[in-house]
């Protein structure tokens, strides 16, 4: 090859130079912009390669690999904000369903004590202080609530402990509203007296809300771990799936 390349060399030197920088030429740009392989005796010989390409593989898989993290967190972070309040509104409605049970039942001890001559406006402003009085009661009872909520201490609890510890949060929260009451309740001048108010008191009424109260909580932290876990589960699978093809790129 070298004799051939001499006599081409002796006859054709223009020609030889031309054919050197066009070969440089190739090997330039196959090294840069591509991979050429042959086999040798020492072994497998190559130039170029995708050295650049996997860099910019592996900066854009990062950014994928972020994103969709970041989406799955997102999407985490919003049921998890959305379970406290989801059991909050229910309270909420629960808790103008028993002041409005309340203070008709109120009413009605007022129609049963009044007496032979009413007086209209003065059983109204008695009213009006009886159910403002009771709507500031139940706003403590609702911060009670609150807490147990964010406690969770009820969650795992089934059967006779539910039952039990319902009982004995019911027994607080009428402790609670019945202490407000008294301390902000006229000890004189009243149509209706609070012993025969408490006496007439519907307390398994109250206690059968209260479960409703506690049931709906549990059952929107239920719902929200099992979207949760469901969620974790198909961004584990989208992820292996995902690591599965970079490797198969690499």
């Amino acid at each position: 090859m070298w004799a051939f390349l001499s006599l081409i060399w002796a006859e054709y030197p223009i020609f030889v130079i031309i054919l050197l920088i066009l070969i440089i030429i190739g090997v330039v740009i196959t090294s840069v912009h591509g991979k050429l392989i042959w086999e040798t005796k020492l072994g497998r010989l190559g130039i170029g390669g995708m050295k650049k390409r996997n860099r910019r593989a592996c900066f854009d898989c990062y950014h994928i690999i972020i994103s969709k993290k970041e989406k799955f967190q997102s999407f985490v972070e919003i049921l998890e904000n959305r379970i406290l309040k989801d059991q909050m509104n229910f309270l909420e409605q629960k808790l103008i369903q028993i002041t409005n049970m309340l203070s008709m039942s109120y009413r009605v001890d007022i129609t049963k004590f009044r007496s032979d001559e009413p007086n209209v406006q003065e059983e109204h402003k008695q009213y009006i202080l009886y159910r403002e009085a009771l709507k500031n009661a139940l706003m403590i009872a609702k911060d009670e609530i609150r807490r147990s909520f964010k406690e969770n201490g009820f969650l795992e609890l089934s059967g006779n402990e539910f039952t039990s510890y319902v009982k004995g949060k019911t027994q607080i929260l009428i402790s609670m509203v019945r202490e407000y009451i008294v301390n902000h309740y006229p000890y004189s001048g009243m149509i209706v007296d609070l012993d025969a108010r408490f006496a007439n008191f519907d307390k398994n009424t109250l206690e059968d809300m209260v479960f409703e109260i506690f049931n709906n909580a549990k059952d929107v932290k239920s719902i929200a771990l099992h979207k949760i876990e469901k969620l974790t589960a198909d961004y584990e699978t989208e992820m292996d799936n995902f690591l599965s093809e970079m490797e198969k790129c690499s």
